[in-house]
């Protein structure tokens, strides 16, 4: 007898719960959601969690090289729904006094992009919505509330887009190494499409497991 797969969430592929067939992250139920979905690789667990560590907190940069074969071949593996974009964006990271001093999503996306045979429109630095400034970071907060505050009130006000004629009317995917809640694509998209941007997704190396210390209340 051939299974029935669990039923996903159409916005971030967490499995839904069976007893209401609800996603239990609220971003994804929210009607003035700024983005319409995320697509991830993989989930974030073992291996793959601790080479995103090693990576982003660890300056091992070589990773860079890894994570955009990844990449390159998950949007090569899923051309036909990824070819309707017309960017394909960093998730912006500020680099400068206080802050990262490597830009993490831009280099893995360059990677993908030197890697890539289908034609998709990469842009391979962070100067469609660029972030002047650091803000908290997130994997430091202690619950979902805190992590929308620092999303909605750090990090949305230091997010520019420099030309907006660049992006009007466009849809934008925007590459970032791990959907958590959605909560930083949301705010991102919301700047891109504040400026002109007619359709903003998401993709992701990892996702991680809806739950735990993140819960909303």
């Amino acid at each position: 007898m051939s299974s029935v797969p669990d039923p996903r969430c159409k916005v971030c592929e967490q499995a839904l719960a069976k007893a209401n067939g609800t996603c239990g992250n609220p971003v994804c139920g929210w009607t003035d959601r700024s983005f319409d979905w995320n697509r991830s690789v993989a989930m974030r667990d073992g291996a793959l969690e601790r080479s995103i560590n090693r990576y982003k907190y660890e300056k091992r940069t070589g990773w860079a090289w890894i994570f955009g074969r990844v990449l390159a071949g998950f949007l090569y593996e899923n051309s036909a729904r990824f070819s309707t974009f017309d960017l394909i964006i960093p998730s912006p990271t500020y680099v400068g006094p206080d802050g990262r001093d490597f830009d993490h999503t831009a280099e893995v996306l360059a990677e993908a992009a030197r890697l890539d045979e289908t034609g998709l429109p990469y842009v391979v630095d962070s100067t469609v919505i660029e972030k002047s400034a650091t803000t908290k970071r997130l994997a430091t907060c202690e619950s979902w509330q805190e992590r929308r505050y620092v999303c909605e009130n750090e990090v949305r006000p230091v997010l520019h887009v420099p030309e907006p004629q660049r992006i009007a009317g466009k849809q934008i995917l925007v590459y970032d190494d791990i959907f958590t809640d959605g909560l930083n694509l949301n705010v991102v998209a919301s700047v891109l499409r504040g400026s002109g941007a007619d359709r903003v997704c998401g993709v992701t190396l990892a996702r991680q497991p809806w739950g735990g210390r993140l819960n909303a209340v």
